[in-house]
């Protein structure tokens, strides 16, 4: 039923105190009278395991992705060789909403160097916290000459199971010893995010 109001006041009007607090009492009345999980439909919005399906409209959710997890690092990893070696920090668990959803994963290394030249650089991306099997994506770069200056860069985008989901991030060096550099200004990053 409808709220309608008891009183209208106009400009220059004396207000009596019974006809406020005949307004307030009707908002209460009707506040009260309502379970407070239906909101102008017959179906309940709210139920014991929180908001129900369609509660929210779809204009009202944000346009931009939720961050799911996160970590950086600053720490410098030396004497990479040609094998995957786990990127230190940059391993994180996230909960996965619904297996529908599309999840972004990216990695930056803001600097990778190598002690030679003309080489090849393959960044991976782990479903686990350690390099254990298959990298899901990985990334090459190619590096002219030895030295810093070079940046790594992955993005993967898919739809996993819904719950836990591991990722760890790991690099590797087609020739010389490799290292990814790490300072506070040269902080490399793992981000997770439901789009």
């Amino acid at each position: 039923m409808p709220l309608v109001k008891r009183y209208t006041f106009n400009a220059n009007t004396k207000m009596l105190s019974s006809q406020v607090n005949g307004n307030f009492d009707d908002i209460i009345s009707a506040y009260n009278a309502h379970s407070h999980t239906n909101i102008g439909t017959d179906a309940p919005l709210i139920t014991s395991s929180g908001l129900a399906p369609g509660a929210v409209i779809a204009s009202n959710i944000a346009t931009s992705a939720i961050t799911l997890a996160v970590v950086q690092s600053t720490s410098t990893v030396s004497s990479i060789g040609s094998s995957p070696t786990l990127i230190t920090g940059l391993a994180t668990s996230a909960t996965i909403p619904s297996t529908s959803r599309y999840i972004t994963v990216e990695i930056f290394l803001p600097a990778v160097s190598s002690s030679s030249g003309s080489c090849g650089v393959t960044l991976s991306l782990y479903n686990s916290l350690t390099v254990t099997g298959s990298a899901i994506q990985t990334a090459d770069v190619y590096m002219p000459t030895a030295g810093t200056g070079n940046t790594a860069y992955l993005k993967y985008v898919y739809t996993p199971a819904g719950g836990n989901q591991n990722y760890c991030a790991a690099i590797q060096f087609s020739a010389g010893s490799g290292a990814v550099n790490g300072t506070s200004s040269e902080i490399s990053y793992l981000v997770v995010k439901a789009e």
